[in-house]
């Protein structure tokens, strides 16, 4: 008997022990806020944390609200009038603060913000926050310079030891928000927050990460319409000393004369205050070697020129070190270095490029200009633009290897004009594995056989591998 209760003892003291180590690693709760166009923000956090009357009835009251990690923040159906919603409390690991429609995008955020520099929600210097399934309109001109819809600012330069885990201004996620008319902006984002992320969103307007470590821009559909007013001139761009940048699997709609798809560094290169990948340090001393971006990676993305027009870039590279670009699909636009779409471009143009690589991936210019125009690069390994399609080009770079090797024009065979995939054409099994991304576009598991396809999309074969899940639907624009 007396083993017998031993071994009962024992048991209860493994079960206590589990029970608190399970306390200890579970999330905490945090208190749940509502928003309500029929609330009143007379009311206290105390009672808006029922939903209807009790509620707030803007939504920086809600958010002024959660002060604690794991707080959320829900807004109810309807358009909440307000001038700017500012986040400045801070999650934590885990405990993020969440704010979020509790039907998606049917809530309605109708700024009316016109300070410049300004934003229609910004989460200056705080960490952890996540914000979900938001529509933002703005009902001013809202075309002064350094506006966003959404500003994740720090104006910090970025810890070189890596993800800024200290001090404020670092994991940021936007998840499925839609910004409706940043076509009036300057810009739909901007982050200048470490380790920050922009998913499942349907944008018009740019989208920019500046001078911060590992952003991420995935699952997103932009269009690059920007008032003339503007001048960040693309759908997506990492610049001004941001390295670990990850851009994959986007739609990208070049719709603004002039405007680039995707952007991987700067227009001049940059002088002070930014991260020297160098030398591993930042400075505010100017430096010849600082470059625009670092270390970054796009791939899967698919970027369709509907303007007609000749000066579209579908990639521009200027001042990148260490950049992939790799297994992208293009319809009517080029790659280049600080060059125009047409082919206009000098040697002395732009910042320099570092060791890039542009493999795998498919460029039909409809004529409208150079796939590569001459461009600036130093420290470049052999072929390191190759395993290319290219199609339809004023102008075509020499390749060793793949179907437009060494200089030849090769039709993609897309399935049309809106639908990039390319199951009857030259790219199946034509790329190179070594840079081909573990999934394409759609999420379809690379290479189905023995060797990976050029392009966003990887035919599917019988037996292949099967499809990686992905938050929202993968068709085009639709989300």
């Amino acid at each position: 008997m007396a083993d017998v209760d031993g071994g009962g003892l024992l048991m209860l003291r493994l079960f206590h022990t589990l029970l608190l180590c399970l306390l200890v690693a579970s999330p905490a709760l945090g208190a749940t806020y509502y928003v309500n166009t029929a609330g009143s923000d007379a009311n206290s956090c105390a009672t808006a944390q029922t939903n209807g009357s009790t509620a707030k009835l803007t939504i920086s009251a809600g958010v002024a609200c959660a002060t604690a990690a794991g707080d959320t923040v829900l807004i109810a159906d309807g358009t909440y009038s307000e001038t700017r919603v500012q986040v400045t409390n801070s999650g934590s690991s885990g405990n993020p603060i969440t704010i979020r429609c509790i039907n998606r995008r049917a809530c309605i955020l109708a700024t009316t913000e016109t300070t410049s520099g300004a934003a229609a929600i910004s989460t200056e210097s705080v960490n952890y926050v996540t914000i979900s399934g938001i529509k933002i309109t703005n009902t001013s001109s809202f075309a002064s310079t350094g506006m966003y819809l959404v500003k994740t600012w720090a104006s910090h330069i970025p810890w070189i030891g890596g993800d800024q885990t200290t001090g404020n201004g670092h994991d940021i996620i936007l998840d499925d928000i839609e910004c409706a008319n940043g076509d009036l902006a300057y810009g739909c984002v901007k982050f200048n927050t470490d380790n920050s992320t922009l998913k499942n969103s349907l944008l018009k307007g740019s989208a920019e990460a500046y001078n911060c470590n590992a952003p991420t821009f995935q699952d997103n559909d932009i269009s690059t319409k920007i008032n003339s007013g503007g001048s960040q001139g693309g759908g997506i761009a990492a610049k001004g000393g941001a390295r670990n940048a990850v851009v994959q699997r986007n739609i990208i709609r070049i719709t603004n004369t002039g405007d680039i798809g995707l952007l991987a560094g700067g227009n001049s290169g940059v002088t002070t205050g930014v991260y020297d990948r160098a030398t591993d340090t930042p400075s505010s001393t100017a430096n010849s070697g600082w470059m625009e971006l670092y270390d970054s990676t796009f791939k899967n993305n698919l970027i369709f020129n509907e303007t007609g027009a000749n000066d579209n870039e579908a990639f521009g590279i200027r001042g990148c070190k260490n950049c992939t670009v790799v297994n992208n699909s293009v319809r009517g636009g080029g790659v280049s270095g600080y060059c125009g779409g047409d082919g206009s471009c000098t040697a002395s143009t732009g910042p320099t490029n570092d060791n890039p690589i542009v493999k795998n991936n498919i460029l039909e210019g409809l004529s409208y200009g150079a796939c590569q125009p001459s461009w600036n690069v130093q420290n470049t390994a052999t072929d390191y633009l190759d395993y290319n399609i290219f199609h339809s080009c004023t102008t075509l770079p020499s390749q060793s290897h793949g179907p437009s090797a060494p200089t030849t024009s090769v039709d993609p065979v897309f399935t049309s004009s809106t639908d990039l995939h390319t199951p009857t054409g030259p790219g199946v099994d034509a790329g190179l594995n070594s840079v081909c991304p573990s999934d394409d576009y759609a999420g379809t598991s690379r290479p189905q056989n023995s060797t990976c396809d050029i392009g966003g999309y990887e035919k599917v074969v019988a037996g292949g591998g099967g499809t990686m899940p992905l938050g929202k639907s993968k068709g085009l624009g639709l989300f």
